[in-house]
This record gives structure tokens, sequence and C-alpha cells, in this order.
């Protein structure tokens, strides 16, 4: 296949598939970031800091030699402070399109104590070099791994001060009941429905199958609802509507396959338990 058969293939992926393009040079091309190509990507990614994290990406090549290398930068107040260099990028290439190219950055991230922005720009070159011609510059916000532990200090407070608050989840939620566990952050489990009636102090959170369309639900003063519901005929956004202390959070999104590794939904989870009125 050709480079300008290929570069109309990634034009025809792009216009179906709506993935970041950020950058190419005349030899690599990048067609998408995140582990869901097909899904819709932001322009800033969020990962949390503290750890080693991985950045899946896709490149599109001209030639089969891939050589690219990233560096991580901090942005805002100290700009174009290098963070780490030289980055390397670990090919795992597809089996049937020799000319995609998909594979992981390895980031390790300092602690932060604020949310702050760094910048990875990758560059085609050799491995340990600092030349080379940049593909693309992608934004990453660092978040601190904390939501949790502020989740559990909300509850431990109004539980203190003798006020009703409860946590409570249906659904799938892949991996969220095993991390409030392991964070020692109380729960009610209600199984795989949402329920009829939410009591105040009730902070209910799950999510609904796509073809399953949302249950009327009965919400007293003081309850909050947050569910991921996919719809195939919407776009993807967050409808929030708040009335006479109620809150219900409805995300037009697949719910998160590792919530230990997702900050933007734990800030999600961590608003609307914030923002639960109590009602003493």
């Amino acid at each position: 296949m050709s480079w300008s058969a290929l570069a109309r293939l990634s034009s025809l992926i792009l216009t179906m598939v709506p993935a970041i393009v950020l950058g190419s040079t005349n030899d690599v091309l990048l067609i998408s970031v995140g582990k869901k190509p097909s899904s819709p990507a932001d322009d800033v990614r969020w990962v949390f800091g503290g750890g080693t994290r991985e950045l899946p990406v896709s490149f599109l090549l001209k030639n089969q030699q891939l050589r690219v290398a990233a560096d991580l930068y901090l942005s805002g107040g100290k700009l174009g402070e290098p963070i780490a260099k030289a980055i390397s990028f670990q090919t795992q290439p597809d089996g049937k399109f020799q000319e995609l190219s998909s594979g992981i950055f390895s980031l390790n991230l300092p602690d932060v104590e604020k949310p702050v922005l760094m910048l990875l720009n990758i560059r085609n070159g050799e491995r340990g070099s600092n030349d080379g011609r940049e593909i693309a510059s992608i934004p990453l916000m660092v978040y601190p791994d904390t939501f949790i532990r502020q989740i559990g200090k909300r509850f431990a407070d109004e539980t203190a001060a003798g006020h009703s608050l409860t946590l409570s989840l249906f659904g799938d939620m892949k991996g969220l009941r095993e991390l409030l566990r392991l964070k020692q952050v109380p729960f009610d489990d209600l199984g795989r429905d949402l329920p009829s009636k939410l009591s105040a102090g009730t902070v209910a959170v799950g999510d609904l199958p796509k073809d399953h369309p949302l249950p009327p639900l009965s919400m007293d003063s003081g309850s909050s609802l947050m569910v991921f519901h996919e719809d195939p005929t919407a776009p993807e956004n967050i409808t929030l509507t708040s009335q006479d202390r109620r809150i219900q959070m409805v995300i037009h999104h697949t719910a998160p396959a590792n919530w230990a590794e997702d900050p933007k939904a734990q800030k999600l989870l961590f608003d609307i338990i914030q923002k639960t009125p109590v009602i003493p």
C-alpha cells in the first residue's frame, strides 16, 4: 500500500472515528491516543501523578522502521522545564496491517499537590538522541491521587457530625467497588439494578446498559444520582440537573474500565458527593 493510499486511509479512519490527530512528519502520522482509538478522545489526557502510567498511542507509518521517542516537560509557570528525556516507545505491531503500529509510552510521573499541566513531545528520531522532528505534543493534566481519600473523609466527617450520608453502588461499575474497599470507604451494594427510590442522604452511583433507558426514579430532597448511560443516538456529554436539593448527573459515556487510573471519573464522583446537601 502506497503512502498516499495510507494517507487516504487515515483520512477515512479519522472521518469515521473522532480520535485525536496531533501531528505528523513525512514518515509518521499519529492517529490516536488512548486505549480505545475508536472512542472520542479529549485534547488533554487526565492522569494521576506519583507512579508509572502507560499512555497508549497508534501511528501510521510510511516506512517499516519506527524510531520515535518522547520528552516530558512541565508547562505553566515553569514553561519548558524538562522532567524526563528520551522516553522510549514500546511497540506492539499490528499483525494485519504492518503500516499501523500501536504501543505505549511508559511515563514515570512525579507526585503533585495540585493539578499540573505537562507536555509530552513525541519526535521521530533515534532513541537517546535529542534530535528529531516533532510529531506531536500531547498535553497531560496530572492530578494528585487523593480523590478517594477525600471522599472517605467527607463520609467520616458527616458520620462524626451525626448526619446520614451513604454511598450506594449499582450496575457493573467495574473496579470501583474494589477500589473503595481497598481505600476503606464504606458503601452499600445495591446489585445490578437502579433502585426506584432514593432517600435523603443517599448518593447513588452506577451504570446502565446502553440499550436500557433510564427508568423513572423518585428522589427525596438531599439525595443525588450519578449514572453512566451510553446512548448510541446522543453525543457524549454530561447532563446535570439540580432542583429542590436533589442532584442528578447523567454521563452519556461508557463507564470507566479502570477506576483506579481514571482521575476524570473519580473527580466526577468526588464533585457530586461534595455537592450533595446534608439533611440534618
